[in-house]
């Protein structure tokens, strides 16, 4: 399915754009009243230089950087890999899984047309049969996955041939590692990891959503005694 569509067809245009000396402080409010998660940056002259993301100012802020007088250049991804706007959904997704990038601006003509973020392109991802070991040169399965059906979705992507299982975009493995059930909830739910305060906030939506309606509690203590 992916590589009848073109870029085009799925990038989030016209491209939210801010200028790279703005605050980083201007660029969040701008990503809010857009609804998105990245913006191309533009000098003076209207050239791109750079993408800033919510990642980005977090990250920032997490850093004991001020946000109403750090500008956006200090902390942007500068020399972003682009796409053309004519380029397919397959190629798209080559550069997202190659290098981990999440939103990449869309030029037509030299000119920032759109961003596309890796979500747009999971919701058209194709589903793939892992193939067994030994079936040809490169398809090697781990084992346990020959023969199992893999997709890409918005929550996560199983990557047979690989050997890995992704939740938007992080290493399943190394959340669980290093993340409580609470920060990984989150990231399926809200699609990102929690910074400290989000995380006591849906920690204690949680919890109040614990209880459990009147009456289901003695339901299932009447079916726990029922007899095998």
């Amino acid at each position: 399915m992916t590589e009848a569509l073109s870029v085009a067809d799925l990038m989030h245009k016209p491209a939210v754009v801010v200028r790279d000396d703005i605050t980083l402080a201007a660029a969040s409010k701008v990503l809010d009243e857009h609804k998105v998660g990245a913006a191309a940056v533009l000098d003076a002259e209207g050239r791109l230089t750079g993408m800033v993301s919510e990642r980005d100012l977090l990250r920032s802020v997490g850093h004991g950087i001020d946000p109403s007088s750090t500008n956006v250049a200090e902390v942007m991804t500068r020399n972003p890999f682009t796409l053309d706007a004519s380029d397919s959904v397959a190629k798209a997704l080559e550069i997202f899984r190659g290098h981990r990038f999440r939103h990449l601006p869309v030029l037509d003509d030299g000119r920032v047309a759109g961003v596309l973020s890796i979500r747009h392109v999971v919701r058209v991802a194709h589903i793939e049969d892992v193939r067994p070991a030994g079936s040809g040169p490169g398809e090697l399965a781990p084992r346990g996955l020959e023969g199992v059906a893999v997709a890409e979705t918005s929550v996560g992507d199983v990557r047979g041939e690989e050997g890995f299982f992704h939740y938007r975009g992080y290493n399943a493995t190394e959340l669980a590692r290093r993340c409580s059930f609470e920060q990984v909830w989150h990231l399926l739910v809200e699609g990102e990891l929690p910074d400290d305060q989000q995380l006591a906030e849906f920690t204690a939506r949680t919890i109040a959503a614990r209880r459990l309606p009147e009456g289901i509690a003695d339901l299932l203590r009447t079916i726990a005694a029922l007899p095998n």
